[in-house]
C-alpha cells in the first residue's frame, strides 16, 4: 500500500531478479492501466522514458504480488524490506495517517503543497491516546531512529493529502469533466517538521555519545552562509549501454557506481547526468548557533560554545544573524577539513542536520514567507508557568509599582533612584512610530542612555544588572571592543570560499540591550554606532556583498570623563572628548559626580 515514490514522480515495484527489464516495463504498465497509446519496442527498455510518464500519486498502483516494495516517497533506501501487512513502518504509517485525518482541519493543504513540508506539533503528538496506544515506545523511536520515524510522519501526510484530493477528483468526474479529461493528483514530496521537541539539550552536551540522535537545541545565530545547490540524488549514464540509473548522495556526498545494473554490461564507467529529471537537488545553507550568553546552562570561564547546522529545502533563510533560534535535529559528523594526512583521517566534527527551526520572533520555519521582516511588532518569544503569572498579578497590584521596580534593579548599589528609574524604562523600551507610513519619517522606540560620573560610584555594576535582567542583553567592555566587533563581521569559508557574514554585539542584541562599558576607550570605534543608533540598521559593502542587517537595540553606555575626574567647567562633550553627533543620539545623558 506504501509504495516507494521518489519526488520526481517516480514509483517503483521491483520484481524478482529473473525478470528482464522489458517483462517488468510491460508488467507494471498493465498493473497501471496507462500509457499503452505511447508504448512501443522503441522506448519500452528506455528507463528514462517510463520514468518520466509515470502517474505521480502512489494510490495510482495497486500490486498483486506481495515481493519486495519500497517505503514510501523520499524514504532511504536502508528502509527496504518485505512488504507485508505486519511490517512495522506500514503500521506505524497506518497509526499517523489516523492522527493526521483528524487533524487535517487544523493544517492547510495549499501551504503544505507549497512549501513541501508540514508542521507537526510535538507535544500534540504524544499527547494523543490513540498514538501512544498504538505505539508506547514513540518518544525513544524519536530519539533514536529519527530519519525513519520522521519520514514515516511524511509519508502519513502524504497519504492523506492523496485521499482528499482523490475525493474531490471523483467528485469532479461525477459532476462531468470538460472533454473526458481525467485529474491527475500530482503531490511533491512532503517532509515532516517536529517544533516543540523536548528535552532542550545544551551545547556542551553534545557528544560522541549525541551521533545519530534526535536533539533540540537553543541558541543565538552568529553566521549564515550563502544558499547554494546540493544533489541527494543523482542519475549516471553508463558509457557502454547508455543505460540510466540512479544513485542516492547521502549528505551531499559524491560517489559514483561501482557497476552497471544490466547483465550483460561490464563497463565501469559512468557519465553523471545532472539535467536527468531523476535527479534531484535542493537548496543548502549552513548556520552556525552559539549558546545563549548568560544563559543558565553557559559554564563560567569559559568562551560560548557554537555548534554548526545544516538546513535544506524551505528551511533556509529562515534566520538572520542575531535571532534566537531552537533548532531541532539529528547530530551528524563530518571529516574535519584540515584532516588531509592519514593519521588525521579519524578526526570528525559534529553538526546538526536541521529537521525544524523555530525563530525567536514567533515566525516557525518560514511561516510568513512575505511577512513583514522590519520590526513594526516585538515579540520577544518569552513563556512563563502559570506560578509566575500570579507572581506578576500580584507585582501589579502594588501601588507604588514604579518605586518598587526602581529599588528591584541592582539592589547592592546605594541611591542613584534617578539612574536607576531611567534603566528601567530603558527596560520597557517603547514603541516605533510611523513605522507603516511611507510619507512620514519613522521614529524609533528604543532609547539610548549615557552614564557619566567619576570612577567608583558603581557604574559598571548597574550596567552588569540591567544586561543580566533584561530577555536579550550584550555586555561589551569598550577597551577591548574593535568596529567588527560592534558591527558585523565579514569572513570567507574554509572550504568554498564564500564570504559569510558573522554578527557583531549590535546584531546579536537586536530587540534587546547592548550594555557598553569603558565608553570613552572606544576612540574610532565611536563612529560605527551613529548608523546603529538612529537607523537601527547596520550596512556592510565589503566583497561585492552589500546588505543591511537589523540593529534594534537600546545603547546603554557608561563612560569616565578624561583627566580622570570631571571637570563642571567643561561640557560634557569636553569631558569625553566625544564628537557632538554621537552624544546626541543619546536620549538621557545621567551625570554622576563624587562630591566626597
Amino acid at each position: 500500500r506504501y509504495p516507494e515514490r521518489l519526488s520526481g514522480g517516480v514509483v517503483f515495484f521491483p520484481f524478482p531478479k529473473p525478470i528482464t527489464q522489458r517483462e517488468r516495463c510491460l508488467q507494471w504498465i498493465k498493473q497501471c492501466g496507462r500509457l499503452h497509446s505511447q508504448l512501443n519496442v522503441s522506448n519500452i527498455t528506455k528507463h528514462k522514458y517510463v520514468c518520466s510518464k509515470a502517474p505521480h500519486s502512489p494510490l495510482c498502483l495497486r500490486p498483486l504480488w506481495t515481493g519486495s516494495v519500497l517505503i514510501k516517497a523520499g524514504l532511504s533506501t536502508s528502509l527496504m524490506e518485505g512488504f507485508v501487512e505486519s511490517s512495522p513502518y506500514v503500521e506505524k504509517v497506518k497509526v499517523f495517517e489516523q492522527y493526521f485525518t483528524s487533524q487535517i482541519h487544523l493544517y492547510d493543504k495549499d501551504e503544505i503543497e507549497r512549501q513541501g513540508s508540514v508542521l507537526v506539533d510535538y507535544q500534540g503528538l504524544m499527547g494523543n491516546k490513540d498514538v501512544c496506544k498504538a505505539l508506547p515506545d514513540l518518544a525513544i523511536q524519536l530519539r533514536e531512529q529519527p530519519e525513519t520515524t520522521l519520514n514515516c510522519l511524511g509519508l502519513a501526510i502524504h497519504q492523506v493529502l492523496t485521499v482528499d484530493l482523490e475525493r474531490h477528483a471523483a467528485v469532479l468526474q461525477t459532476e462531468g469533466l470538460p472533454g473526458g479529461t481525467t485529474p491527475i493528483i500530482n503531490i511533491p514530496h512532503i517532509s515532516a517538521r517536529l517544533y516543540n521537541y523536548e528535552p532542550l539539550t545544551a551545547l556542551r552536551m553534545l557528544r560522541a555519545s549525541a551521533f545519530g540522535r534526535l536533539v533540540c537545541v537553543r541558541g543565538t545565530v552568529v553566521r549564515v552562509s550563502n544558499i547554494r545547490p546540493v544533489c541527494t540524488r543523482l542519475a549516471f549514464t553508463c558509457s557502454g549501454c547508455t543505460h540510466t540509473q540512479t544513485l542516492t548522495l547521502p549528505h551531499g556526498k559524491f560517489t559514483t557506481p561501482t557497476k552497471c545494473v544490466q547483465t550483460d554490461c561490464r563497463s565501469r564507467s559512468f557519465i553523471p547526468n545532472r539535467t536527468s529529471p531523476l535527479t534531484l537537488t535542493v537548496d543548502w545553507q549552513t548556520i552556525k548557533v552559539q549558546e545563549l550568553i548568560g544563559g543558565e546552562q553557559r559554564e563560567a570561564g569559559r568562551i560560548p560554545r557554537t555548534v554548526e547546522c545544516h538546513l535544506t529545502s524551505d528551511l533556509c533563510d529562515s534566520a538572520v544573524p542575531g535571532d534566537t533560534v531552537t533548532i531541532t535535529g539529528t547530530v551528524r559528523v563530518n571529516q574535519e577539513d584540515g584532516s588531509r594526512g592519514k593519521k588525521d583521517k579519524c578526526m570528525f566534527l559534529l553538526y546538526i542536520e536541521a529537521n525544524s527551526v523555530s525563530n525567536s520572533k514567533g515566525q516557525k520555519v518560514k511561516e510568513a514567507e512575505g511577512g513583514d521582516s522590519s520590526g513594526g511588532e516585538r515579540s520577544s518569544g518569552i513563556e512563563f508557568s502559570l506560578k509566575e503569572l500570579y507572581a506578576i498579578q500580584e507585582i501589579h497590584s502594588q501601588p507604588d509599582l514604579l518605586k518598587l521596580i526602581v529599588h528591584s534593579l541592582c539592589p547592592t548599589i546605594y541611591g542613584h533612584l534617578l539612574v536607576k528609574a531611567g534603566l528601567s524604562l530603558a527596560l520597557f523600551g517603547g514603541s516605533q512610530k510611523h513605522a507603516d507610513d511611507k510619507n512620514r519619517i519613522p521614529i524609533r522606540g528604543d532609547p539610548h542612555i549615557l552614564v557619566v560620573g567619576d570612577p567608583g560610584l558603581g557604574k559598571s555594576q548597574m550596567l552588569q544588572a540591567v544586561c543580566n535582567v533584561a530577555p536579550r542583553g550584550i555586555y561589551v567592555c569598550g577597551n577591548t571592543t574593535s568596529t567588527t566587533g560592534l558591527t558585523v563581521t565579514l569572513s570567507r569559508e574554509a572550504g568554498s570560499g564564500d564570504y559569510a557574514l558573522e554578527a557583531g554585539a549590535l546584531v546579536l542584541a537586536d530587540q534587546g540591550l547592548c550594555c557598553i562599558d569603558e565608553f570613552d576607550k572606544l576612540g574610532q570605534q565611536q563612529q560605527a554606532l551613529l548608523e546603529a543608533m538612529e537607523q537601527q540598521t547596520i550596512s556592510l559593502a565589503k566583497a561585492g556583498l552589500v546588505c543591511s542587517l537589523p540593529a534594534r537595540t537600546s545603547v546603554i553606555a557608561a563612560a569616565n570623563p578624561t583627566g580622570g575626574h570631571y571637570n563642571r567647567a567643561k561640557t560634557v562633550s569636553e569631558n569625553l572628548k566625544m564628537g557632538s553627533a554621537l552624544l546626541s543620539r543619546f536620549d538621557v545623558v545621567f551625570l554622576l559626580l563624587d562630591r566626597s
